[in-house]
C-alpha cells in the first residue's frame, strides 16, 4: 500500500503531460488523487489500529506520526485538485493560459504531491531530504507557473533561500549518520530512522548531536517558514496560482515540521532530555508569531496577508510542541490539521476573488458582500477560524497549546502571544472591512465566477465547525498515539 500512494500520483504525472484533451486530464486527477485519499485514510486506520507498517527493505515507513499527515496531505491535495478544475478552467476560459500550461500545471501538480508523500513515508532520513528537495524544485516552477517578472523572482528567491536551507539540513544529516557510524551499528541501518529510534540513538555523541540538530532545525525550518528565515514565504505564496498557494500553506509547511520532529525525537533520545530541542522550538515559535503579527498590520496585498498568517500558525505550532507539556503537545498535532483545512479555505476564496476582481491589492478589492456574496460569507467564517474564534476547531487547539504553556514552565509567553493573538485579530477585520463593504470598483457585475469553485470550501468549512462542536474518539487516540511517538 505505501508503494502504491507514491506510484499514483508519479504516474498520473506523467499522464497529465501526454494527456491532449483537457477534460481528460483534469478526470483523471480527479479519481487518482480520490483513490490516493481513500487509500491514505485506511492506511491510517489500519496504522492506528496495527502499528507501523513497513515496506520491504524497511526503506518505507509509516507510523501514527506519518500516516496523520499523510492522511492530512491527501485530503488537502483532493480539496485542491477538485478547485483547480474550476480555478485553471476558468484561467483557460479567459486565454490567461493555454493547453501547454494546463498539461503542466497538472503534472507539477502531482510531482509536487508525490514527493510530500515520499518525505512523510520514507523511513530513510536521506531519502526524506531527497523528497524534501524535490518539493522546492516541483513548487519553484509552479511559483513562475504565470511566466513574468514577478512570479519568476519570486521562484528564484523560493528557490535560493531553500536550497541554502535544505543544505544545512543535509549537513545535519550528514553529522547524524558519522555520529551513527561511530556508534558501530550497522551501515544499513544507520539512516534509518525505525533501527535509530530502537537503539542507536541512546549510544549518540551529545555534543555531535546538538550541533546536527542546530544544522537540521535552521534548514529545515527555513522551508517551514519560521522566522527569521521567512523572506521567501510572502512571496511564494503570493506569486502561485491559487490552489497551490493552498498546498503550500496548508500542507508543504507541515512536511518540512515533520523532518525536524523527526530528528527530535533521536536528538532527545541521545540527549536523554528534551530541554535542548524544545529551547529551540519556543524561541524560534515566539518570534515566528511576533514578526507575522505586526506585518499582518501593513500588508497590502490579501495572499500575502494569508501567508503571514501561515508564518504566524507555524510559529503556534512550533511553541506548542517547545512547551512540552502533554495538553500543548496535543494541541500542537490537532492545530496542525485545523491549520491545513482553515488556511487552505482562505486561499480558495482568495482565488475567487482574485478571478473576479483581477488584482491581488486590498485596497482595490471592495463592496465583496454586494458583488460575490456566497465567497464573502465563507471568506469571513474563514477569518473568523483563522484568528481563533469559536467554534472553530482551532480554537480548541489554540486553547489547549496555550492551557499547555500556562499550566507548564512557559506562562508568560502564553500572555504574551495572547497579547499578539489580538493584534492578528485587529490586523485581519480592519483589511477584511474594507474588502468586504464599501462601494464595488465600476463595471464589476454581482455573481460568483464559478459555483463549481465553491462546494470545495463548503467541505472545509463543514470540517472545521464539525470538529470544533465533536471529536471522534479515534482522533483523539491518534493524536494520543503521535504524542507518545514525540515524548
Amino acid at each position: 500500500m505505501l508503494s502504491t500512494i507514491l506510484i499514483i500520483p508519479f504516474l498520473t504525472a506523467i499522464a497529465s503531460f501526454l494527456l491532449k484533451n483537457k477534460r481528460n486530464i483534469e478526470v483523471s486527477n480527479v479519481i487518482a488523487q480520490g483513490i490516493v485519499t481513500l487509500l491514505s485514510f485506511v492506511l491510517l486506520t489500519q496504522v492506528e489500529h496495527g502499528g507501523a507498517i513497513f515496506s520491504p527493505g524497511k526503506m518505507l515507513m509509516a507510523d501514527a506520526l506519518s500516516a496523520y499527515l499523510v492522511g492530512i496531505v491527501s485530503l488537502v491535495a483532493f480539496i485542491a485538485i477538485l478547485y483547480s478544475v474550476g480555478y485553471i478552467g476558468e484561467e483557460f476560459k479567459s486565454g490567461i493560459i493555454g493547453m501547454r500550461r494546463v498539461r503542466q500545471y497538472y503534472a507539477l501538480t502531482q510531482l509536487f504531491i508525490c514527493t510530500m508523500l515520499l518525505a512523510l513515508l520514507s523511513n530513510n532520513l536521506a531519502v526524506m531530504w531527497v523528497a524534501i528537495e524535490g518539493t522546492t524544485l516541483a513548487t519553484a516552477f509552479l511559483i513562475s507557473f504565470y511566466n513574468n517578472e514577478k512570479t519568476i523572482e519570486a521562484a528564484w528567491k523560493y528557490l535560493i533561500i531553500c536550497t541554502v536551507g535544505i543544505t544545512l539540513a543535509l549537513f545535519g544529516t550528514i553529522l547524524v549518520y558519522y555520529a551513527s557510524l561511530r556508534t558501530g551499528a550497522n551501515v544499513s541501518d544507520v539512516l534509518l530512522w525505525s533501527s535509530l529510534v530502537l537503539g542507536i540513538s541512546s549510544h549518540l555523541d551529545p555534543e555531535l548531536i546538538k550541533i546536527a540538530f542546530i544544522f537540521i532545525f535552521v534548514g529545515y525550518g527555513t522551508k517551514v517558514g519560521l522566522a527569521p528565515f521567512h523572506t521567501w514565504l510572502p512571496d511564494a505564496h503570493g506569486r502561485a496560482p491559487t490552489p497551490i498557494s493552498a498546498l503550500m500553506s496548508g500542507v508543504l509547511l507541515n512536511v518540512a515540521l515533520y523532518s525536524i520532529l523527526r530528528f527530535k525525537v533521536i536528538t532527545d533520545d541521545a540527549l536523554g532530555n528534551q530541554h535542548f530541542t524544545n529551547t529551540l522550538f519556543v524561541i524560534f515559535g515566539f518570534i515566528s508569531i511576533f514578526i507575522a503579527s505586526f506585518i499582518i498590520l501593513v500588508a497590502r496585498k490579501y495572499k500575502r496577508l494569508f501567508a503571514y498568517s501561515s508564518i504566524e500558525h507555524m510559529g503556534i505550532i512550533t511553541l506548542g510542541i517547545g512547551f512540552g507539556h502533554p495538553l500543548s503537545v496535543l494541541g500542537a498535532l490537532w492545530h496542525v490539521f485545523n491549520h491545513a483545512m482553515t488556511k487552505s479555505m482562505l486561499f480558495f476564496t482568495a482565488g475567487n476573488i482574485l478571478l473576479k476582481y483581477h488584482t491581488g491589492a486590498i485596497a482595490r478589492v471592495s463592496g465583496m458582500i454586494r458583488i460575490i456574496p456566497v465567497t464573502s460569507l465563507l471568506f469571513i467564517f474563514g477569518l473568523v477560524a483563522i484568528v481563533g474564534l469559536p467554534p472553530f476547531s482551532i480554537f480548541f487547539s489554540e486553547l489547549l497549546i496555550l492551557a499547555g504553556g500556562f499550566a507548564g514552565a512557559y506562562a508568560w509567553i502564553a500572555a504574551s502571544v495572547l497579547l499578539l493573538f489580538v493584534v492578528v485579530f485587529a490586523g485581519f477585520f480592519y483589511h477584511v472591512n474594507r474588502m468586504l463593504f464599501g462601494d464595488p470598483p465600476e463595471g464589476t457585475k454581482p455573481g460568483e465566477v464559478n459555483r463549481f469553485m465553491v462546494a470545495p470550501i463548503f467541505f472545509n468549512l463543514a470540517v472545521i465547525v464539525g470538529l470544533g462542536i465533536f471529536l471522534p474518539g479515534e482522533f483523539s487516540t491518534l493524536l494520543e498515539q503521535i504524542r507518545n511517538i514525540l515524548q
